[in-house]
């Protein structure tokens, strides 16, 4: 993501536990938060995971959706 947008931050991090907890704990010291959200070719909008999906409704900072288009070897 840094390599598309030199001006945004992006960290990455290894942690033991649930992914959505994780995700969570980590936008506490964030400002927005961004999941991607895959097209997987259905085009009824975005369709997120179920760890992108949790923190949404836990997250205390923006959250702005954005879709994620597949790579030329499919969804990463």
């Amino acid at each position: 993501m840094a390599a598309h947008s030199p001006k945004v931050e992006a960290t990455a991090k290894a942690a033991v536990g649930s992914a959505a907890y994780q995700l969570v704990e980590a936008s506490q010291k964030r400002c927005l938060w961004s999941p991607a959200a895959a097209s997987g070719g259905i085009p009824l909008g975005p369709h997120l995971g179920h760890v992108a999906h949790a923190p949404i409704h836990h997250c205390p900072v923006p959250v702005a959706v954005h879709r994620h288009k597949p790579g030329p070897h499919g969804p990463a």
